[in-house]
């Protein structure tokens, strides 16, 4: 049993060169870059074409400089500085409350002594189905009164589309007291309730009256909350970028009541597709749905879904077309939108948009570099780049290089990495293992028979 331990133990590393394969590369491309009088950082980007060739992670992506040696990088996503924008409540006090002749309201409130000046307010209310016009005034002393929203609308369409706006913007202002007058404080609205009469003569209908009621519904106030806006720097921020290279194939299905547009892509870090038509008025359920395989069946599955909706009337103005998703990198996908018994949406253009990576890395003086890509056996590089993150850490910002046209690759290798399923895979480690189990289970039978004999 020794012998055969000390086989396989001979025979292992020629079975680990067996996985320790190269790579070929079917693309390459220069990095064109001029040299600095410092020394600086470049940062190489892939791009649509590269993202094309390549499999997940961008493990078959390589830099060589001109001897053809591999070149250490750090594979990093875009990212930016942005300004985001957040509510800081103002806390406020009502003063009084009264209803007018014009069967109007007015609400008179006064922010508190520490509380920031107001940017807006916001009318919580537990209605629903409601429109009302808004004017809002300011003081200083109570009694001089100045005009900052002459007609302001607040909505909620929710018995036609999932659209509302409770939201009423001010103009720069330094005041402390507000009045709010709201027109039409109490609505006349029709019931869903519908009673129908019928008249039967001999059996058959001979007339039929339809009536609903009519209610009157005031609003109901449950506070009115000031605000302004603040603005914060956020750091690292996923930088988004448009893919201009798609199309997309559209199919109405008038019996399951949907359009299943195909978009076809080329692997792009995607995170959301948008939906351009000349729609102005909709609220649609949608859906992106991508193929998995599982085993040998395939199916399409959903990733991401929302809500579609534009609203276009009068000053009102307000659209989400887009579906936001986590990054993919698929050449197929399918958009599913819910139309119900509403006319298909006029689609006129699909646009991408995703992620960006980069290379990057420090050039040696002097040095010409290309990007190789595209492979089917590389694995991912194990690379010492602990110098470049530090200095990306200690602040210093990557010079953006640009990359010549796509070219194929020459006969260019490099070597793939440890391969392991390789090993399990190939047909040397199959049969030197089925060589060596056979003995060792006939001596282990041998063994067995010895022992019921010798009992």
């Amino acid at each position: 049993m020794s012998k055969i331990l000390l086989l396989l133990c001979c025979a292992f590393p020629s079975i680990s060169a067996f996985a320790e394969t190269t790579a070929s590369y079917r693309y390459s491309r220069e990095i064109l870059w001029k040299e600095a009088a410092q020394e600086e950082i470049l940062a190489v980007p892939l791009d649509a074409s590269i993202s094309a060739a390549t499999r997940d992670g961008y493990p078959d992506v390589r830099i060589l400089n001109a001897q053809g040696d591999e070149t250490p990088y750090v594979l990093e996503r875009v990212t930016e500085s942005r300004s985001e924008s957040h509510r800081e409540n103002c806390n406020s006090e009502l003063l009084s409350l009264q209803k007018t002749a014009a069967n109007s309201i007015e609400l008179v409130l006064r922010l508190e002594k520490n509380a920031p000046a107001a940017d807006g307010l916001t009318l919580i209310t537990p209605l629903s189905n409601y429109e009302h016009r808004i004017q809002v005034f300011g003081t200083d002393d109570g009694a001089q009164w100045s005009p900052l929203v002459k007609d302001a609308l607040i909505f909620d369409y929710t018995r036609f589309m999932d659209i509302q706006n409770r939201d009423v913007a001010l103009p720069p202002n330094k005041y402390r007291q507000f009045r709010i007058v709201v027109d039409e404080a109490t609505q006349v609205q029709e019931s869903q309730r519908l009673e129908l009469t019928r008249t039967l003569n001999d059996g058959q209908e001979s007339e039929r009256a339809e009536a609903s009621d009519l209610q009157k519904v005031p609003l109901r106030i449950d506070r009115i909350a000031f605000w302004r806006n603040t603005s914060q720097v956020v750091q690292g921020i996923d930088k988004k970028f448009d893919y201009p290279d798609v199309s997309f194939q559209l199919q109405e299905d008038s019996k399951k009541h949907i359009t299943q547009i195909d978009v076809t892509t080329r692997r792009e870090p995607l995170t959301g597709l948008s939906l351009l038509t000349s729609a102005r008025n909709f609220a649609r359920k949608a859906e992106v749905r991508i193929m998995v395989r599982k085993g040998i069946e395939e199916s399409m599955q959903p990733i991401a879904s929302t809500t579609l909706q534009a609203l276009n009337f009068r000053d009102v103005s307000r659209e989400q077309t887009t579906i936001p998703f986590p990054e993919q990198r698929h050449t197929a996908y399918r958009i599913v939108i819910n139309n119900q018994d509403n006319p298909p949406l006029p689609i006129t253009g699909i646009r991408a948009t995703g992620n960006e990576y980069v290379l990057k890395f420090l050039p040696v003086k002097g040095a010409a570099y290309r990007v190789y890509y595209g492979s089917d056996k590389a694995a991912p590089p194990h690379y010492e780049v602990a110098p470049v993150l530090e200095l990306l850490r200690q602040g210093f910002h990557a010079t953006d290089v640009a990359l010549g046209p796509p070219a194929e690759s020459a006969a260019v290798t490099v070597n793939a990495g440890y391969d392991f399923a390789a090993l399990l895979n190939s047909k040397l480690f199959l049969g030197l293992a089925i060589t060596l189990m056979v003995p060792a289970l006939a001596w282990a039978l041998f063994r067995a028979v010895k022992r019921i004999d010798w009992q």
